[in-house]
């Protein structure tokens, strides 16, 4: 199961500053989000998966404009609304601390 359509949430991470996205299309698996309340255009497209107990999520972040891509992966958090992981990009960051928490 996907990220619902409409819900917001906030992804943490580190070496830049928070910021606010909402899911704008949601299907089986596969979700699409943008950031709210910034000028910032990217898209978010990411993707949950569950087997058993556990839930994983992988978002590509693509700014097509600036020419920036970034990669988060995490696992979903044994309580609440909330998956921690790594991302990288094409800025240098590599291997950093990411989380999703839903608002």
């Amino acid at each position: 199961m996907s990220l619902p359509k409409g819900t917001k949430w906030l992804i943490t991470r580190a070496s830049v500053p928070d910021q606010k996205v909402e899911i704008t299309s949601s299907s089986g698996e596969m979700f699409t989000a943008k950031y709210l309340d910034i000028g910032d255009p990217s898209e978010f497209v990411g993707e949950v998966w569950i087997r058993d107990e556990n839930e994983v999520i992988n978002i590509k972040q693509h700014n097509h404009t600036a020419h920036y891509v970034a990669f988060h992966t995490g696992l979903r958090r044994a309580k609440g609304d909330a998956y921690a992981g790594s991302w990288y990009d094409v800025a240098g960051h590599s291997g950093l601390q990411f989380s999703l928490t839903k608002l």
